[in-house]
């Protein structure tokens, strides 16, 4: 029993360390479409809000971007000792870029441009959050 109440108020003393969660909009999206043998500009529809997990350590969870990047890989801080805020998850020819601190971000899509004959569409979609 005494370790017991020992552990408790140990674990009690610590501080609680949890994910956040943040909600997120589109703002713009932007980019190529490839047409008639070439790149033309083009404005995309914007996509439905959604959620975000921010762990501990301020790095986005994969699991919560699974509908906005393919095939993510790794969530990190990019420059840790420059910027520890900004936040870059990549994917197989995608990526998110996440400010924890403005909470603005985007996404991109950059795989059709290294595709040959019909092309996918070459994208940019920026976004803002705010903590839940």
């Amino acid at each position: 029993m005494k370790i017991f109440s020992i552990f408790m108020l140990i674990s009690l003393s610590l501080p609680i360390q949890a994910q956040s969660i943040v909600a997120c909009q589109f703002t713009n999206s932007d980019g190529y479409r490839w047409s008639n043998g070439k790149w033309s500009n083009a404005k995309f529809k914007l996509e439905k809000p959604f959620f975000m997990k921010i762990n501990q350590d301020g790095i986005i969870e994969l699991d919560s971007i699974n509908n906005l990047i393919i095939g993510a890989t790794e969530c990190k801080r990019v420059w840790r000792h420059i910027k520890p805020e900004n936040v870059m998850c990549i994917g197989s020819m995608d990526f998110v870029s996440f400010n924890t601190k403005t909470m603005e971000g985007a996404t991109s899509y950059i795989g059709g441009a290294t595709q040959e004959g019909d092309r996918d569409t070459i994208s940019t979609a920026l976004f803002t959050c705010q903590k839940m």
